[in-house]
């Protein structure tokens, strides 16, 4: 695996998933000798009515504020929280403060990286009594602390061919996400034999 330059999950948040944030190439390189940090691209598959996600912060902190915030477990109210619902995408750059909400079905594409700074998990408890381990200092060091401001959808433009439409869901240096829509009566019929 370590040799393919994406991964694609499929995470099936039944509670709301750590406070995280990743680092860039950069960042990668400078705290953990890694030649890659972490870009990460949501498609939302499916959602609850009340789902949210956090992504950023909803007012600029500085460090400290953060840092404080983590250990006051004052965070919750500093997280730019938004509803989402079935077909939302989502650009996570590197240093954006974010989590999956409870509810959230979502096909994750990111970088090939496995480095996660997890800022707060709501002081959970493992069945070992232990909570998750956190890595607040990395965290500070490569969050963003502006506010972020509310992630718009993209107006989706759809190429039409001969029984199917293909539509540009994200594009960036390290890859492209294309939805195929497929429109034919031989998919339909197969799909619903399928299905019965």
């Amino acid at each position: 695996l370590s040799d393919l330059p994406i991964l694609v999950k499929l995470i099936d948040a039944q509670q709301d998933l750590s406070i995280q944030v990743h680092p860039s190439d950069e960042h990668a390189k400078r705290l953990e000798n890694l030649p890659k940090g972490k870009m990460e691209f949501w498609y939302v598959l499916d959602a609850n009515k009340d789902s949210k996600l956090v992504y950023g912060l909803n007012h600029k902190l500085t460090t400290k504020q953060l840092s404080e915030s983590i250990s006051d477990r004052s965070i919750e109210k500093y997280l730019q929280k938004i509803p989402v619902k079935k077909g939302d995408i989502f650009f996570v750059n590197p240093g954006t403060i974010h989590a999956i909400g409870a509810g959230v079905l979502i096909a994750e594409i990111q970088q090939n990286s496995n480095i996660t700074y997890r800022l707060y998990d709501y002081d959970r408890i493992d069945k070992n009594g232990h909570k998750r381990e956190l890595h607040i200092e990395k965290a500070l060091k490569v969050a963003n602390l502006e506010e972020s401001s509310i992630p718009k959808q993209p107006m989706r433009v759809l190429k039409y061919q001969k029984g199917c439409a293909t539509e540009l869901l994200s594009r960036c240096k390290y890859f492209q996400v294309e939805r195929l829509l497929i429109n034919t009566e031989r998919t339909r019929i197969l799909y619903e034999t399928a299905s019965t």
